[in-house]
């Protein structure tokens, strides 16, 4: 009986070592970035917040569809009005609706930006679209 008991024990000491050994292998591997696009909005919305949602979607589907497809990228819809989200109008100074860059690597933030022209460049779709592809394009590559 004493010798089942040490056996699987050892066992069980030989597995668990084994398992953090694998484990410890996998995480010497870099960690690959991550960006967000954020969209912030309210509940209450007007048709202009409505458009930059639109315009902005659209520009990134049909821009960065290999990015979001791989998990480089993905797009972000957040309520200000909810709780839980709050944190984000200090976080990035919000004061409006905005679409909001932000790259993080291994779970961290470490950079970010506000395409604040957005409202700028709302009365023409084809503008908004190259904007918001020019200024996510110009975010994926300054390191």
């Amino acid at each position: 009986m004493k010798n089942r008991i040490f056996v699987l024990a050892f066992a069980l000491f030989a597995l668990t070592a084994f398992a953090e050994e694998t484990v410890s292998a996998d995480t010497t591997q870099p960690a690959q970035p991550t960006t967000v696009a954020y969209y912030f909005y309210n509940t209450n919305r007007c048709s202009n917040c409505i458009k930059i949602e639109n315009y902005t979607h659209a520009a990134i589907t049909q821009s960065f569809a290999p990015q979001l497809e791989s998990g480089k990228l993905a797009w972000v819809m957040k309520n200000l009005d909810e709780e839980e989200n709050e944190h984000f109008i200090e976080d990035y100074q919000l004061y409006t609706k905005a679409v909001i860059f932000v790259e993080y690597m291994d779970g961290k933030q470490v950079k970010w930006k506000n395409a604040e022209k957005i409202w700028d460049h709302l009365a023409d779709e084809a503008a908004f679209k190259d904007y918001i592809t020019k200024e996510l394009t110009t975010f994926l590559e300054v390191k």
